[in-house]
Formats: C-alpha cells, sequence, structure tokens
C-alpha cells in the first residue's frame, strides 16, 4: 500500500494511456492558495534536504503550488547545473524567506479594492492582470521560454469556456480539446501562475485569446466553434478541474509524489433561496476532488503506479510515524483554513511548515523509501517554537488557529 488510506475503486479508463518510455519521477503541487503554498513549502523543504528534490524530473503545480514551483523555476534557470539542490541557508535565503513575505501580502483583498476604482468599472479582468504583474514584481521576470529544460515544469490552470484542464510549459501551452501550440515570445511565467492561481469566485479568468491557426492536435473539430472558443480563451484557477496537478503526469512517469493542500473536511450543502447556474463552476470543495484522490490511492494500492501521497488532512501518525501533529489536529482545525491569497499570520505559517515538512518526510519514509539516501539526515523542524515535541502544542494550535477559516485578517499578522 502506497497511502494512508484503504483501497478504493479502480481507476478510472479515462486517464492518458502510457507513454513507451516513462519520464522517471513526478512531483505534483496541489492548489489551495498560500495556504498550499505554506505546506508545500514545508514539505519540500524535506524533500530538499533528502536529495530527493534533485531527482525530479517532472514538476506539475497548480494554484497555490505554482507559486512555490515558479520560484523554484526562476532560482533553478539561473543556475541549471544545481537542478533544484539547496543549502540549508540558500533554501531559507532564496526560496522560503521571499515567499513568506508573499504570504503577508494581502493580494485578494488589495485586487477587490482595485476593481472599484473608476477607471477599472469596465474593465471586468483589472484584477487578475494586477496580479499577473505583481507576480512579475517579486515572483519571477521568466518568460516561459525561459524555464529550464530540467526539471519539466507544468503549470495548470482551466479554460473556463470549455470546463478542461489548460497547462502551461516550456515548449508548449494548450489542451487536448484546443489543441497545442509554442509558447508566444512575450508570454511570461507571471502570468502563467496568476492563471492557475485566480481563484473566480475572487478573481476573474485571464483573458488569453489566441489566433486558431497556432493550435493545433486538439481533439475538437475544426470549425466556427474552435475558433470562436480559442479566441475568447479565459484561463483560471487550475484546481477547478486538476486540483493535484496529475493529469500532465499520470501513467508517463515511473514514480509519482504528491503533495495535497486543497483538502477540505465534507461540507453540509448550502440552501439558496433562489437557486441559479454558478457562473465559474469549479471541483476544489466538490466531489470530483475526492474523486481524483480515490484515483490516485488506488493506483498505488493496485501497483499500478509507484510513489506515495501527503496531504494536509493527514499526519505522521497516517503512516505509522509518531512525532507529528496529531490526525484530528491536521482534520479538524488546519485543512478547515482558508485557501485564498488573503494574508496569514506568522503563527498559521509556522505550524503549515512544520507540518508540511513532517508529513512528507513520514510518507516517504513509509512508502518511497527506494529514493531516500543511505544515510537519512536528522528532522530539523524548520520553526522549533511551534514544534509538535511542545506537550503543549495541541491547545496553542488551536488558539492560533482559531477563526482562521475567515479571509482577510489583515489586522493580525504576528503571532
Amino acid at each position: 500500500m502506497r497511502a494512508d488510506s484503504a483501497a478504493q475503486p479502480a481507476l478510472a479508463p479515462d486517464l492518458p494511456p502510457s507513454p513507451e518510455h516513462p519520464r522517471g519521477l513526478a512531483l505534483c503541487l496541489s492548489g489551495g492558495g498560500f495556504r498550499a503554498l505554506l505546506f508545500h513549502l514545508g514539505a519540500l523543504r524535506r524533500l530538499n534536504e533528502l536529495g530527493v528534490l534533485a531527482k525530479v524530473d517532472t514538476l506539475s503545480a497548480t494554484s497555490g503550488g505554482s507559486i512555490l514551483a515558479a520560484r523554484l523555476a526562476t532560482l533553478i534557470a539561473k543556475e541549471p547545473t544545481n537542478k533544484a539542490a539547496f543549502t540549508p541557508e540558500a533554501w531559507d535565503e532564496l526560496v522560503q524567506a521571499p515567499l513568506l513575505a508573499l504570504t503577508r501580502e494581502d493580494l485578494q483583498r488589495g485586487f477587490r479594492t482595485l476593481q472599484l476604482l473608476a477607471r477599472n468599472l469596465f474593465r471586468p479582468h483589472a484584477r487578475v492582470e494586477a496580479l499577473a504583474k505583481r507576480y512579475e514584481e517579486i515572483l519571477t521576470p521568466l518568460k516561459l521560454r525561459d524555464l529550464p529544460p530540467a526539471p519539466r515544469f507544468v503549470f495548470c490552470a482551466t479554460d473556463f469556456l470549455r470546463s478542461v484542464p489548460w497547462t502551461f510549459e516550456r515548449d508548449r501551452m494548450g489542451d487536448r480539446q484546443l489543441g497545442w501550440a509554442p509558447p508566444p515570445e512575450a508570454a511570461t511565467l507571471a502570468r502563467a501562475v496568476a492563471a492557475s492561481s485566480c481563484f473566480p469566485r475572487s478573481i476573474s479568468p485571464l483573458p488569453a485569446p489566441l489566433d486558431p491557426s497556432l493550435l493545433t492536435g486538439g481533439a475538437a473539430l475544426p470549425g466556427a466553434a474552435r475558433d470562436a472558443a480559442i479566441r475568447h480563451l479565459a484561463l483560471g484557477d487550475g484546481a477547478s478541474h486538476s486540483h493535484l496537478g496529475l493529469d500532465p503526469v499520470w501513467k508517463s512517469h515511473t514514480t509519482v509524489l504528491v503533495s495535497e493542500a486543497g483538502a477540505y473536511p465534507k461540507a453540509r450543502p448550502r440552501k439558496l433561496s433562489s437557486p441559479r447556474p454558478d457562473p465559474f463552476p469549479t471541483g476544489i470543495d466538490g466531489e470530483g476532488q475526492e474523486i481524483r484522490r480515490r484515483r490516485l490511492v488506488s493506483g498505488f494500492v493496485g501497483g499500478q503506479i509507484s510513489g506515495t501521497f501527503w496531504s494536509i488532512s493527514s499526519a505522521p501518525s497516517s503512516y505509522r510515524i509518531p512525532f507529528g501533529y496529531s490526525k484530528s489536529l491536521a482534520r479538524d482545525v488546519l485543512c478547515t483554513m482558508r485557501a485564498g491569497l488573503d494574508p496569514v499570520t506568522d503563527a498559521e505559517a509556522a505550524v503549515l511548515l512544520n507540518h508540511g515538512y513532517l508529513t512528507a518526510d513520514a510518507a516517504l519514509r513509509t512508502h518511497a523509501s527506494q529514493l531516500l539516501p543511505r544515510i537519512v539526515p536528522l528532522l530539523q523542524v524548520p520553526v522549533p517554537g511551534w514544534s509538535p515535541a511542545d506537550p503543549d502544542i495541541e491547545r496553542r494550535v488551536r488558539i492560533a488557529f482559531a477563526g482562521s477559516a475567515r479571509r482577510a485578517r489583515w489586522w493580525k499578522i504576528d503571532s
């Protein structure tokens, strides 16, 4: 067994077939806003210590995971020979510190206010364009064509007009329906990340109209309908249809590691006085998320794919490793935290970093030990002040996370 769940139904037949030459090791980072960014940041800190991050052949990311992937891609592009092998000091300075600073910004509230300015009243895409510009200022100046050739980076978004996954890569962008095209010379990584992370109920999809003649190889029949879809292309949060980032790597890699931070407890159905269709249907907190998770776990259990999977709602104890936050704390507190782009507190950031770090370590030790070095480096919890070793940690975390489901807690940024 390769995950912390029991066997699930067989894999769905609609997944892509295996290529003749699998690419090797893939790492998938889910969506979930700043919550996902911090959880993945802790997990990848441990993967870097273990030497696993440098072995990754493809990194596929969605939404909050795309923010971290963009930072890594930018650093690797500067030093291609390193291939994601960072010293602890370099990780703290070049990876963790800038991303922690980003999570203190209220991107969601700030861009919502921007839309109210008179000059933007008739510009529905002002917020997402501002988000792309901000990412370019503080996250990455790269063009898509400047992404490093290795590892391969894939950024997942959604074509909202057709409700299908759309991906950005170094050499191509597109989807299976409309087809694929090389990225335009001016296409930036920041815009790809903005498209991947703009949750539609908060920030409108990113307009990305293209010349229909540029896209080839799609399943959609040539004609006016296909051409209109391409000319009116609008891209949004990849978590809507590929929240685990699995589509680009499933059955094309021999080993897959998945870090998930989009998990939610089951919510009660909402009763609307005047039901109406949602203009931006998403699967981020619906049944589609659970179906994808079950497909993945069943693949591990059935031996159809190797690797492992860890989630914000799981815990080291799920893998029979005692050191870590409890399963009940993860399920009832951590995975109920808001998943947007509004600021996090120091305490929230510390706990999420620690939880990702310890849970990823437990999952790898239990289900992917073949990837570990002969001598495994000792655990060094990212934020010792919030270590699970503290006998009072459960109470402290519950107090620190009280009300964490609410958005825009901008008045409380310290712990």
